[in-house]
């Protein structure tokens, strides 16, 4: 056991999992859950207290390798500018970046609840809504304020068209909604009397700023309407749609062409394969 008081119980993350990363241990703490123990049971890895061995599984436990520490970069970033107040300049860098928007696209799958199985229906449906947009815009310099500008259009548009039936208020409706890490727990409880039986985020109810964040953006904006579109950017779902749109256009770019079965199917039909029961 991690620690040596009678009827306490921890669980661990998987070792080498990338929840490993985000682990915290507990003041009672002091044996490394991970690391075995001798043949005659004693504790091979017993430290001093649980501030040494938190950095010990930092050390020894976290997975290694460039896209892991890339993905769990990445899973930082969305969590800190979750946090309410915090503050971000949203920039899109100006030569696409392939293997970077695809770590991007798996970590706002997993903060958006999308069950593994349904996660290449909804990149389908993402990108057929963002090709049918793409081809009405006027033509703009990667990096750029019209960048910025059409991610936010996206986010906008796809989250009304969509939105609702994809992240449902029901509990009924979301067969398609499952949690493969435990990192955003926090961020789509804000409402919890109404989320008794859901897990996950609620489209209708996480469009919306927390009051918090909504003060401190009024104050920061001072004599600047909060309208619909602008709270609903700045909102956790927001926040998170941003940052799927403008990996998912860096990945599939702006002439590349659609997958010949995709390219057959109008987006009620690929929002059915995303939602459809079981």
């Amino acid at each position: 056991m991690p620690c040596d008081i009678k009827n306490h119980s921890h669980e661990w993350p998987p070792s080498d999992s990338i929840m490993a990363a985000f682990f915290r241990t507990e003041k009672c703490e002091t044996v490394c859950g991970y690391c075995p123990t001798t043949c005659d049971g004693r504790d091979l890895r017993r430290y001093t207290n649980s501030k040494n061995l938190q950095r010990h599984v930092r050390e020894q436990h976290v997975p290694d390798g460039a896209d892991l520490r890339k993905e769990i970069e990445a899973h930082q970033e969305l969590l800190r500018v979750l946090k309410p107040g915090a503050t971000r300049q949203q920039t899109f860098i100006s030569v696409r970046d392939e293997k970077q928007a695809q770590i991007k696209l798996k970590v706002c799958h997993d903060a958006l609840f999308v069950r593994m199985d349904r996660r290449d229906s909804l990149q389908a449906l993402a990108t057929r809504h963002l090709r049918d947009v793409i081809k009405e815009k006027t033509p703009f310099a990667r990096g750029s304020s019209a960048h910025h500008d059409f991610i936010n259009s996206i986010a906008i548009s796809f989250t009304n068209t969509h939105g609702p039936a994809i992240w449902s208020n029901s509990a009924d409706k979301r067969s398609h909604i499952a949690k493969s890490v435990s990192l955003y727990d926090e961020t789509w409880t804000k409402s919890k009397n109404m989320r008794s039986d859901i897990v996950g985020p609620i489209c209708t109810t996480d469009i919306c700023m927390l009051g918090s964040h909504k003060r401190l953006w009024k104050i920061q904006h001072k004599g600047v309407e909060l309208t619909n579109d602008v709270e609903l950017l700045n909102s956790p779902f927001g926040i998170v749609i941003k940052d799927y749109f403008a990996a998912l256009f860096d990945l599939v770019g702006e002439n590349e062409e659609e997958h010949e079965l995709t390219a057959q199917k109008s987006e009620a039909e690929l929002l059915l394969e995303v939602i459809k029961d079981d």
